[in-house]
């Protein structure tokens, strides 16, 4: 990660970019919850706590340059990463994500190598299982264990592991991962994919004369939102409610992800009578003007057409 082929380097890049990977996430799914987890030495590290809180994401990547204590030294990248860690980890935070929600780890790998402790096919069939979708963003070059990871891990679909080719390439790769998954109804999750109910509470905002502590942060506040179930203050929204476990949000979250939701319906083919009596000219999604409609419509009896 200290190559210089990124300019100044492949680490900062990489920070900054998870910085406005961050904000963007948020933007796109704002009742979602995200954990970052960083591979160095061999280990893997939990930088910071699965939240939905974009600012607690922030604030810890930014201190593994700027340390918010003198004491404290920045972190740099060191050692051999382990995949094998790095997943395992991410199967512990992810245990408990909701079967109404989708469980996906974005890695940004930078070595040719990866020092594992042990098997780590029995980890890959482990994720396998657990519904876990990993996508790999290489900056040096393709592995084979790469690829093997995102095709069990997707279903067979390769695409999810991509090498970058320079910044702007990084930057769009990364900021791509941030749309939904499909989601695939297989005989084993139909179950699990099920639609199910979720409480959620819509917090007020709240302005006090006299600074009173939060229950997020533990810190010196005058204003805030107050949990609807028990009365809690937290900073910012959306969040989840240190006392209760509610989850708290804003009803422009909720429409904003209203998309994400409910699925668009799958496309009907038609004839093209059809499209002539309906005086379609362009595709309703992309606006993509369609072919001319021809005057003699072929009989679907004997030829057929492609709608």
């Amino acid at each position: 990660m200290l190559e210089k082929d990124f300019r100044p380097n492949r680490f900062i890049v990489t920070l900054k970019h998870a910085q406005d990977y961050v904000r963007e996430f948020f933007e796109q799914n704002p009742i979602s919850q995200m954990c970052i987890v960083g591979m160095h030495d061999g280990v893997c590290i939990r930088i910071s706590d699965l939240s939905g809180n974009p600012n607690d994401h922030i604030t810890a990547i930014k201190a593994l340059r700027d340390p918010p204590s003198l004491n404290e030294r920045p972190k740099e990248p060191k050692g051999s990463p382990s995949l094998q860690n790095a997943l395992d980890l991410s199967r512990a935070i992810l245990y408990h994500t909701p079967s109404h929600g989708t469980r996906e780890v974005i890695v940004v790998f930078g070595a040719l190598l990866t020092l594992d402790p042990g098997d780590i096919h029995k980890t890959i069939r482990a994720c396998v299982k657990d519904r876990i979708r990993v996508s790999i963003i290489g900056m040096s070059g393709r592995l084979k264990i790469c690829t093997e990871i995102c095709e069990k891990t997707n279903a067979g679909d390769s695409s999810s592991y991509v090498v970058a080719l320079d910044q702007t390439h990084f930057r769009e790769l990364l900021l791509a991962t941030t749309t939904p998954p499909v989601i695939r109804q297989t005989a084993s999750n139909a179950q699990n994919s099920t639609a199910s109910l979720l409480m959620m509470g819509f917090p007020s905002r709240t302005s006090e004369d006299k600074p009173s502590f939060c229950a997020c942060h533990g810190q010196l506040t005058r204003g805030g939102y107050t949990c609807s179930r028990c009365q809690a203050k937290v900073c910012s929204l959306p969040a989840t409610c240190p006392c209760c476990r509610l989850t708290l949000i804003l009803s422009t979250h909720l429409a904003r992800s209203y998309h994400h939701l409910f699925p668009l319906q799958n496309w009907t083919e038609v004839s093209w009578a059809r499209a002539k009596q309906r005086g379609s000219v362009q595709c309703k999604g992309c606006l993509v003007p369609f072919p001319a409609v021809p005057d003699t419509v072929p009989s679907t009896s004997n030829v057929h057409t492609n709608g």
